[in-house]
């Protein structure tokens, strides 16, 4: 049979719609195939500024009785290729679709990449394949600062992804990450933390430190764990030179830092050394 007109083509028109004025090609001379219950489809959409997106695949509605509760349930193979999307535009609906709130917004970043989606009745979403992030930025509910510039080669298999050398910046700090993300198991990165100096890791988070402290400081063996809503984040404080605290001199400092949100943090520091 003949392909819809353009405005009800197919659901992801309806997304991108709902963010942005959608450019689609013109399907009027091509077939949509329709064979009982399977809908084989190829849509290309360009949402305005947002980059472009092609989909492809077969979905396919089981057979079932009336009465079977997985009547409506749907299999799908599907096969996306992202060039210059723009994830500061489509990311709202995107992360409106997942079945729980994140605690962040992505506000920029341009995502590339070849995934293979696979959908079962009464199984998981499986998805697969590699993606790019180029200068993207994160805001966390919990931070008043975003992360951004943030750079990333992604490779996606199940329920999970594998991030190769993340960098990133966190205000005036600046970092470097490995590990995975995974949708059961939460967060399992680890990574470390450049040089910055005290006065920028306050402005960073906020706060006003109670005593007056100059000085410069890293961060190494830097865990990022936990649930994706209650991400822990754990690393080894070192000082990088002499660190004044409240005039008082310390040759070298080593502090160990666990990080959940604006109200749990806690301190375990070994004995510094004060300058002579």
């Amino acid at each position: 049979i003949r392909g819809p007109p353009r405005s009800t083509l197919c659901p992801y028109t309806t997304l991108f719609r709902s963010v942005a004025q959608v450019e689609t090609t013109d399907f009027s001379d091509q077939e949509t195939l329709v064979k009982a219950q399977t809908i084989t489809f190829d849509v290309s959409a360009e949402p305005e500024d947002a980059g472009t997106l092609v989909v492809s695949g077969v979905i396919q509605q089981p057979e079932s009785d009336e009465d079977d509760e997985t009547a409506s349930a749907i299999a799908a193979n599907l096969a996306l290729q992202a060039q210059g999307l723009d994830l500061g535009i489509l990311s709202p609906v995107l992360l409106a679709s997942l079945p729980q709130d994140l605690p962040f917004d992505v506000t920029s970043g341009l995502l590339n990449g070849n995934l293979e989606v696979s959908l079962a009745p009464e199984a998981e979403p499986s998805l697969t394949g590699t993606a790019s992030l180029q200068d993207g930025a994160i805001a966390f509910d919990a931070l008043t600062t975003p992360f951004t510039d943030i750079n990333t080669q992604a490779q996606f298999r199940d329920n999970g992804v594998r991030l190769d050398e993340i960098t990133a910046n966190f205000g005036e700090m600046s970092a470097v990450a490995t590990g995975t993300i995974d949708a059961r198991n939460g967060y399992d990165l680890t990574g470390e933390i450049f040089p910055v100096a005290l006065a920028d890791i306050a402005a960073a988070f906020d706060f006003e430190p109670p005593i007056p402290a100059e000085g410069t400081l890293r961060a190494e063996a830097v865990e990022i764990t936990g649930p994706l809503a209650q991400p822990l984040v754990a690393g080894n404080i070192l000082s990088t030179d002499v660190v004044t605290l409240d005039k008082v001199q310390f040759a070298n400092m080593a502090t160990r830092l666990s990080y959940r949100d604006r109200k749990s943090t806690r301190l375990n520091s070994s004995h510094p050394s004060r300058s002579r």
